[in-house]
């Protein structure tokens, strides 16, 4: 699925602190494990493209992220 979300985190960009919490929280909201979310773009960024394996087809519909699966 491709979709669009703007999530924010206080996390410090510091030594992927940010990064990592960003895995977190999209696993738990995702229903799925950590190791289940990877960040594909934007690592140093603060946009990140990120895939998500095991989540049900369209998981963004419940966030209200428009997307179409591949």
């Amino acid at each position: 699925m491709k979709g669009k979300s703007d999530p924010s985190t206080a996390a410090p960009p510091v030594g992927g602190e940010a990064n990592r919490l960003c895995r977190e929280v999209l696993a738990k909201a995702l229903g799925v494990s950590v190791s289940q979310v990877e960040i594909t773009k934007g690592h140093r960024g603060p946009r990140k493209r990120v895939r998500v394996r095991g989540a049900e087809a369209a998981p963004g519909k419940k966030f209200g992220i428009q997307g179409e699966n591949r």
